[in-house]
């Protein structure tokens, strides 16, 4: 129930008032949050942006959800790259300073939490430029063109809706 929420409440912010580049910049460092361990440095100074900006959190909650599962299946991958960096003989110096400074706390050392980072790093501008693309499209064509047409109709008499608007309500526990 609580992921149907979510999903609706996602829904109603793709149709909100909220601007696109909030939105992108939430689900970029919702991906960022689900690709680190959640007790790091990095993870703090993510949520510290998330809260700054006074970005959606409802909007990085789903993708951080998503992001983990993504994770997961990506471990493999963030191992192999982790290792590749670490093995570096060009970054041996980075690592020994790293590992001699306070970012030691980021476990930067670990394979996975390095492959995770670089990963999220990489991945935040361009999962924030396509996000609020794919959003300023779905509002100027599938949202408009949805609004006309009679398919609404029917959805608004479905007891899926009404499931949909029991879930959304504020009085749903």
């Amino acid at each position: 129930m609580l992921a149907l929420r979510f999903v609706v409440r996602f829904v109603k912010l793709l149709n909100s008032e909220t601007s696109s580049t909030a939105l992108g910049l939430a689900l970029a460092l919702g991906l960022f949050l689900g690709f680190v361990p959640i007790a790091t440095p990095q993870a703090l100074a993510a949520v510290a942006v998330l809260l700054f900006f006074r970005v959606n959190v409802t909007a990085a909650l789903v993708m951080l959800g998503a992001a983990k599962l993504l994770a997961l299946a990506l471990g493999p991958a963030f191992d192999a790259l982790g290792v590749a960096l670490l093995e570096s003989d060009a970054l041996t110096g980075l690592w020994t300073s790293i590992y001699d400074s306070p970012l030691y706390l980021c476990r930067l050392h670990h394979s996975v939490t390095l492959g995770g980072t670089v990963a999220g790093l990489a991945l935040l501008l361009p999962v924030f430029l396509l996000a609020r693309r794919l959003i300023d499209l779905y509002r100027r064509r599938v949202n408009e063109k949805l609004a006309q047409s009679s398919v609404l109709g029917l959805w608004r008499s479905s007891r899926l809706y009404q499931l949909y608007t029991r879930i959304d309500s504020p009085y749903m526990g």
